[in-house]
Formats: C-alpha cells, structure tokens, sequence
C-alpha cells in the first residue's frame, strides 16, 4: 500500500512538472514571437535607412555631375545665376548633413527606439530565465520517471 501512496504521488508530481514544462515553454514560444517582431522592426528601420542613405547619394551625384557640367560652361552663365548657385550650395549642404545623421545611425546601429531597445533585452532575458527553467523542469521529470520505472 505505501509503494502504492508514493507512486501515485510521483505520478501527480510528474504531471504537475509536465504541465508547468508545457507553460514554460507556451511562455517561451510567445517571447520568441515578441523577439522576432522587435528584430522585424529592427531590420525595416535598418532598410529604410539604408535605403534613404543610397537616395542621398544618388542625388548628391546627380548634383556633382549638374556642378561639373556647370564648371565647364561660360563662367558668366554661373555668375549671373549667383541666387541659383546659393540655392544649391545650401541644398548639397542640406543633403551632406542628412547623409551624415544617416551614416551616423548605421554605424550606432540604433534602429528601435530607447524604450525598444530595453525590451527587446528583456525578452532576451527572460528567454535565458525560461530556457533554464525548461532545462530543470525536464531534469525533474526525467528523475521522477526514472523513480516510477
């Protein structure tokens, strides 16, 4: 009879952990989906700027080739546009700073916001925590299967 109590208390603690191993890792499976949303984020931002970065460049060129096309034309056509060439020197400036706040962001690699940032290391965190948990809830059941055989 106490052979009987013990193993039929083995087999509530070995449902029990099952249980608990199963909403661990139901807790897991949902933090992972939070995690890859976040780097979803991440990475479109990332490609947006990018994106932007290569717009800039293009138009910056297009300009370079206009001011080298200009360069090589009658020096009084470029001094009688004096306003034009104001307009253009504070657009290339304009462009130059935007592709350094660009670049800027690249190389930071900061393409979620503070607040983001923060919790996507939280899920990792808690992905670490709910990882070992999973290891220890899987110890114990393979003890308490191994007291049952």
């Amino acid at each position: 009879m106490k052979k009987f109590m013990e193993r039929q208390e083995a087999l509530e603690q070995l449902e029990n952990e099952l249980r608990r191993r199963e909403q661990v890792l139901e807790e897991k499976e949902e933090t992972l989906k939070q995690k890859a949303a976040l780097e979803l984020k991440r990475g479109r931002k990332e490609e947006e700027v990018r994106r932007s970065l290569m717009g800039l460049e293009k138009q910056l060129a297009a300009m370079d080739e206009m001011q080298s096309q200009t360069s090589e034309g009658s020096k009084a056509i470029a001094s009688s546009s004096l306003p034009e060439h104001k307009d253009w020197t504070s657009r290339k400036v304009a462009l130059l700073q935007q592709r350094q706040e660009l670049a800027r962001s690249m190389a930071s690699e900061k393409f979620l916001s503070q607040e983001e940032e923060r919790r996507l290391a939280e899920i990792e965190e808690r992905l670490e925590a709910l990882d070992m948990e999973v290891e220890y809830k899987s110890a114990s059941i393979a003890e308490l299967e191994q007291t049952l055989q």
